[in-house]
């Protein structure tokens, strides 16, 4: 049976082994370096594989099918008819642009018609440029499905220890010393530790490549910031810590419900476990031109304003140069990115020592909404 160790590293060769976007071109030899530097404006790694007659495209494909199709309409064999009859033989599986050379009779009529006929996108070559954001696109999917298999591969093996050390933990088949059952609460508590992050990694990978769709709806502030606090309430306090709320009255918002209570888990949670004993933390929603401002305060141990902007990229932990261990370090960077999803923006205002502010705001539901 592998260890966890041995599944994270098949998990990271396989990745390792396909770190390059897998790109079939099918063009003139000529155009290859064209389609390619334009493609690299993009910074993705590619790996291009040519195809010089469209009528081999399908051999191709089936051989090692790749993570994305360019194809132009100088390639050998190309016509509207037979690259209408080969996107419909490859029913989406594979994103294919089509890059056409202009044509002033035909004009929108001649993308209309392979796109139509299955094609991701359709370009003349004046618009090569759009081939970067094609790339990025099929790179954020591959990305969006690596997660999802490596979360997978891990979470396998860590469901069996997490089951295995909670059998230990009800001492089935014995009593264990003091000693012994501190070693299990070791387990218990790192591989819970790892299962979160696994489930943000693959959380953030989702959202990243365009995955995620908000259900928006008109949701009343007061109500998801209350229902949050109450959750909060036990961890608070277990610290002695209060929690106060501040509302503007009737500010109703254009929300993703589940998310924004996310968002707002994110930021309560953190002031919660960077909060000493007996400090305080406050939530406050007010209107703000067009839109809505929500603010978590708290009396903790602050963070240097030179982490303020750092703070919410990936696996960049508060308070980590003054030792804390706390955290994945993916929390904010997930928050920032739902944020923006919603169209709003956020921010924090801290230094050590005296606490923080983390600011988001969100759109406004319309009126009678």
């Amino acid at each position: 049976m592998k260890t966890p160790l041995e599944y994270a590293s098949d998990s990271v060769s396989s990745a390792s082994a396909r770190s390059r976007l897998d790109v079939i071109l099918a063009a003139h030899p000529a155009d290859r370096e064209e389609f390619l530097r334009e493609m690299r404006q993009s910074g993705i790694e590619l790996r291009d594989r040519l195809v010089e007659d469209l009528h081999h495209l399908g051999a191709a494909l089936k051989n090692t099918p790749p993570d994305i199709v360019v194809v132009s309409s100088r390639v050998a064999g190309f016509s509207i008819a037979a690259a209408g009859n080969l996107l419909q033989s490859m029913e989406g599986a594979v994103p294919v642009v089509v890059v056409l050379d202009r044509d002033e009779a035909a004009g929108a009529n001649l993308q209309l018609d392979i796109l139509r006929a299955g094609a991701s996108g359709a370009l003349f070559r004046d618009q090569m440029h759009a081939l970067r954001g094609a790339v990025y696109q099929a790179a954020q999917v591959r990305k969006s499905e690596f997660m999802a298999r490596i979360s997978h591969e891990l979470r396998s093996p860590l469901q069996t220890i997490m089951g295995f050390a909670e059998l230990l933990s009800m001492e089935i088949k014995g009593p264990l010393n003091a000693e012994q059952r501190q070693y299990v609460s070791y387990i218990q508590r790192d591989s819970g530790h790892l299962l979160a992050l696994i489930n943000e990694i693959v959380d953030l990978g989702r959202i990243e490549a365009g995955q995620v769709e908000l259900r928006l709806e008109t949701v009343e502030a007061e109500s998801v910031i209350l229902e949050l606090l109450a959750a909060m309430r036990p961890l608070a306090e277990a610290k002695r810590i209060s929690l106060e709320r501040r509302f503007a009255p009737g500010l109703r918002l254009r929300a993703d419900r589940a998310r924004l209570r996310e968002i707002l888990r994110n930021l309560v949670g953190n002031a919660v476990k960077f909060t000493p004993e007996r400090g305080s933390i406050r939530v406050e929603s007010r209107k703000l031109g067009g839109c809505a401002r929500i603010s978590v305060r708290d009396t903790g141990v602050g963070i240097s304003p030179a982490q303020h902007a750092s703070i919410f990229e990936a696996f960049q932990r508060m308070n980590a140069e003054a030792g804390s261990d706390k955290g994945t370090g993916l929390g904010l960077t997930i928050t920032r990115r739902l944020v923006e999803l919603h169209g709003g923006k956020i921010w924090v205002e801290s230094d050590i020592g005296r606490g923080s502010e983390f600011h988001f705001t969100m759109p406004l539901a319309a009126e009678g909404a």
